[in-house]
């Protein structure tokens, strides 16, 4: 924590709301000081939170569309069965047209000599302007049907386990699916609180600093166990690339303590410094991170 700093003149372009939120859960004693390193620190874990998140809608969105596109076509949703009678049935195909719409504006803005021209979206480009609701609408039971005569054109439950496949199967298949609507919802939630910089642990079970810590992190189990359910094998490369690792270190009691100045550790002897200087070298002075290979364990050295 830089002692350098003149906090008084920092803290006030940090909203009051904000202040309080973490002086109520950290201690209200914090010094500014530390009220800007927990600031600091909360917005480096949801700067590590967010490409889970992103690789969560990313995953969804494309194992649906695959399956869908496998079954029924390209452009799948003009065609797919529909149970008008459930609740929000109308929400899927809503967000379809809003995606539509935002590729042809984003098209025509680009393109202002085709302001007055028809524009036709590809199916690739509507999905990639399509938001994390479109995705989680469509796991509804809005899309599903026993009807036999209706199958070819229903998602759930013909392509339920091609698009989770890794659904517990020990449940009821539209129990286990809406489980995993509930938990989506939740975390699609969340979501938006982190994109409106609102506090990343969840307040109201949060009364100290470990408090604080466990509820962000079940948040990341829980997004981690939806990625497993809906691909093993994405779950299983972003595991051996170190992403949940990273998300769960920088979301930890000790790096927040780190960042109130608390258990930095002096370097005390010649052998120590010289081992840290050889290591130092390899950030370029701070600008980098350096990479030592210890057995089969990639270990990463920065400035903190």
């Amino acid at each position: 924590m830089p002692n350098t700093i003149h906090y008084p003149h920092v803290i006030p372009f940090i909203s009051q709301g904000k202040i309080n939120a973490i002086k109520s859960t950290f201690g209200n004693n914090l010094s500014d000081r530390e009220c800007y390193g927990i600031y600091i620190w909360s917005q480096k874990a949801s700067s590590a939170i967010y490409p889970l998140l992103q690789q969560l809608e990313v995953t969804l969105r494309n194992s649906i569309d695959k399956e869908a596109t496998k079954l029924i076509g390209q452009k799948w949703w003009d065609n797919v069965y529909t149970d008008t009678s459930k609740s929000k049935h109308g929400d899927f195909i809503h967000n379809i047209n809003k995606a539509i719409r935002r590729y042809e504006n984003e098209f025509k803005k680009k393109n202002p000599s085709m302001a007055n021209t028809k524009i036709i979206a590809p199916h690739d480009d509507i999905i990639a302007h399509t938001d994390f609701y479109t995705w989680q609408a469509v796991l509804s039971d809005a899309f599903h049907t026993q009807s036999r005569s209706e199958a070819s054109r229903a998602l759930w439950p013909r392509l339920t386990y091609r698009v989770l496949k890794g659904l517990d199967r020990s449940k009821d298949e539209g129990t286990a699916r809406i489980d995993f609507l509930n938990e989506l919802n939740e975390i699609r939630n969340y979501r938006n609180r982190l994109s409106h910089n609102d506090c990343i642990w969840i307040k109201i079970h949060s009364k100290n600093l470990q408090s604080a810590v466990e509820t962000i992190r079940e948040k990341i189990n829980k997004i981690e166990g939806l990625i497993k359910t809906i691909n093993p094998q994405v779950h299983l490369s972003l595991t051996k690339w170190g992403s949940f690792y990273h998300a769960k270190r920088i979301c930890s009691q000790k790096e927040a303590e780190l960042h109130l100045g608390k258990g930095i550790i002096n370097s005390t002897t010649d052998e120590m410094n010289t081992i840290l200087d050889q290591l130092y070298a390899l950030t370029a002075d701070g600008k980098l991170t350096g990479v030592v290979k210890r057995n089969t364990n990639n270990i990463a050295f920065h400035k903190f």
